[in-house]
């Protein structure tokens, strides 16, 4: 089992408690952050939250919707630096190094899966965090790592999926579209899948070709008009009312 150690925090601040953390792996040590509201008390809902590419745990658009569900529904949230980025190397969108992580698709996604389930294991051996109430939600890169990985943990009660595609602009530099195509199938859990309509890194065919191969048979397809990056404060708290609904019922 894998244990956490605390490197930061607690600070409170807004309501919130914000900690760092790390959990080795393999000999790999993968930097976390934690957020959880202030005075709750007994197990606690826990999402799990992906970056973008480029970005890294606290990310400021990463940060505005953690933040969002720890504030406005009391359901703490974790993240973690995804290979190759943050504080594990910091790579940026659309530059070699970013290119370089994400060459193998199904070597990155297997190394970011098990990083998560290490991650997962080491929080809830915390005793704070409720094992029946586990969600994701990861947009963009977050979908690239995050719908094999909810494929194959059955601890993910419900998802947040989408902004992602199997063809476009970015997949088009990885093997990753074939990857989310094969595992889309195993992901069986409540899903809600967030689609930029005129998205300029995954095309409209790709993304709802995903979306239909998901497995579910409880998802919702939530589209805006406008770019990759131009999603609605209004998708934010769509998705979020959506994943804190199922993992509070």
């Amino acid at each position: 089992m894998s244990s956490i150690t605390w490197t930061s925090g607690p600070t409170t601040a807004d309501g919130m408690i914000d900690r760092g953390f790390t959990v080795e792996r393999d000999g790999d040590t993968i930097p976390g952050a934690l957020w959880t509201p202030a005075g709750a008390s007994g197990p606690l809902p826990l999402v799990l939250m992906g970056h973008g590419g480029g970005g890294n745990k606290r990310a400021e658009n990463l940060l505005a919707r953690a933040h969002g569900i720890v504030r406005d529904h009391g359901v703490a949230v974790a993240s973690i630096d995804a290979p190759g980025h943050g504080d594990r190397g910091g790579a940026q969108i659309d530059t070699q190094p970013f290119w370089d992580v994400w060459s193998d698709g199904k070597a990155m996604t297997n190394r970011a899966s098990a990083d998560w389930s290490a991650v997962l294991d080491a929080l809830l051996g915390t005793d704070e965090f409720d094992v029946d109430r586990v969600g994701w939600f990861g947009l963009s890169m977050g979908t690239m790592i995050g719908l094999p990985f909810v494929a194959q943990e059955p601890r993910i009660r419900v998802a947040v999926l989408g902004l992602c595609g199997i063809t476009g602009r970015t997949p088009s530099k990885s093997t990753i579209g074939a990857v989310l195509d094969a595992a889309a199938p195993s992901v069986t859990m409540p899903t809600i899948w967030m689609l930029q309509w005129d998205d300029e890194r995954f095309d409209r065919e790709g993304a709802l070709h995903l979306f239909d191969g998901v497995g579910s048979t409880d998802k919702r397809l939530v589209a805006h008009l406008g770019k990759h990056a131009e999603m609605p404060e209004e998708g934010r708290q769509t998705a979020s009312a959506f994943l804190v609904e199922r993992l509070k019922a």
